[in-house]
Order: structure tokens, then C-alpha cells, then sequence
């Protein structure tokens, strides 16, 4: 699911009290939220177990359809990360790079690999005890560097996250 920034006062209240309510009707149900920022109420939940896995959504490049304001800046993509860090829920937290797109994006640049790869180690370096990664794959058309690209995710993923 994914965790919204509240526009009505008790929303987070509501979607936490539903997702308790399933982990309680049934224990083996994995969970898994998307979120921009965390939140307490979201902190709450992974830290009871409650979400089993959290994914913090990092649009570091964004496909040209969805506009030059789509995109994360990398420090904004950290700052996500440092605060999954702070709340003690890194263990149970995973950056998601996306989109991964052949396309350049509305400011004209392409995603390389060389980029992901550089910013992979990244994570990996800084928060060693994040358990994954994730990517995001918008609905582009395919084409020989959109596979390529999604090979070197694959490959990368499992050198740096292995099992």
C-alpha cells in the first residue's frame, strides 16, 4: 500500500487501525507500505511489526512525462534514508530508485548505469543494514537500453545484496 501525507485529520489513525486489524486476522500476511517521508504513525507500525517491509520512494529519474518536478534530488533521497535510519526501522527499510527508463528525463539527462552504480554503493555504504533495494520500472517502451540498464540493476542488486 501506499502511506499518503494526511489531507483529513485521523486518516493515518484509520489506515493503521485497518492494518493491525488484518495482521490480526491473519499473522502470515506480509505487509509492505511505500512512503515518501516517514511518519510516526508509519514508525509505529514497522516498529511493532505490524509492516513488515517499508520502501521509501526515490524518483531520482523521473520519465518526461511526469514533468520536470517528478524527480527527487539526491539529498532528498538521503534525507529519506537518514531518517529510517534515526527511527530505528532501517532493518526493515528499502531505498527504491526509479524510474528506471531508457527515456531522458524532462530536464533532457538519460539514467547510465554508471550513475545507479555510483549511487547503489551509496546506500550500500552508508546504510549497510538496510536489507535491499528496489527499482521502479515505469510503463516505457522497451528497447535494447532499457534491458541493458535493467540488467545492470539485476547484476548490481545481487553483487551488493546477495541471498
Amino acid at each position: 500500500m501506499e502511506w499518503p501525507q494526511p489531507k483529513k485529520d485521523g486518516v493515518e489513525e484509520w489506515i493503521a487501525t485497518g492494518l493491525r486489524a488484518a495482521r490480526m486476522a491473519d499473522p502470515t500476511i506480509f505487509t509492505a507500505v511505500w512512503y515518501t517521508d516517514l511518519r510516526p504513525a508509519l514508525t509505529a507500525l514497522i516498529k511493532d511489526r505490524t509492516v513488515d517491509l517499508a520502501i521509501i520512494e526515490g524518483y531520482t529519474h523521473a520519465a518526461p512525462k511526469y514533468g520536470p518536478e517528478s524527480f527527487l534530488h539526491w539529498d532528498t533521497a538521503i534525507r529519506r534514508c537518514e531518517a529510517a535510519k534515526s527511527a530505528g526501522t532501517l532493518d526493515r527499510t528499502i531505498f527504491c530508485f526509479g524510474h528506471i527508463t531508457a527515456q531522458k528525463n524532462a530536464k533532457g539527462e538519460h539514467l547510465t548505469g554508471r550513475w545507479l552504480e555510483e549511487k547503489l554503493r551509496e546506500i550500500k555504504s552508508r546504510y549497510p543494514g538496510m536489507p535491499g533495494i528496489a527499482f521502479y520500472q515505469d510503463d516505457s517502451e522497451p528497447s535494447a537500453e532499457l534491458r541493458e540498464l535493467v540488467r545492470h540493476c539485476d547484476r548490481l542488486s545481487g553483487e551488493l545484496w546477495p541471498g
